[in-house]
């Protein structure tokens, strides 16, 4: 039988926070934020991506996690910074961003279309 992951998550969470694991807590908190993203809790996805942030900031993942739900809250500048940072951490993202559902209304925008297009310096 599958437990849910928000236990499972949330157990790991308290447990590297006992013994100092920052990465592995940055780990669980973008976790979190990714499950409650998938169970419609977007604010609240939002609100643990960025405690994982703080204790992860060059965490690629997290950064474009971050991106997807602002962009699911309409808030375009701070999905825009997020992308863009993601991108810079690792330019995978860029292809990624171009079919995610995620950014599906900012597709059209002149600042997405900026960010996931490759210039010459990149």
């Amino acid at each position: 039988m599958l437990k849910n992951p928000l236990i499972i998550y949330e157990q790991a969470l308290k447990i590297d926070r006992e013994i100092g694991d920052r990465r592995g807590e940055g780990i669980q908190l973008g976790y979190l934020g990714s499950a409650y993203r998938d169970l419609g809790e977007t604010e609240k996805a939002i609100g643990y991506y960025e405690q994982a942030f703080e204790l992860n900031p060059e965490d690629g993942n997290i950064c474009y996690n971050k991106a997807c739900a602002d962009s699911l809250m309409n808030k375009k500048s701070e999905a825009f910074a997020q992308l863009k940072r993601a991108i810079e951490l690792n330019p995978r993202y860029r292809e990624l961003a171009k079919s995610d559902k995620d950014f599906e209304k900012l597709w059209e925008e002149k600042d997405f279309k900026d960010i996931v297009t490759v210039n010459k310096e990149d």
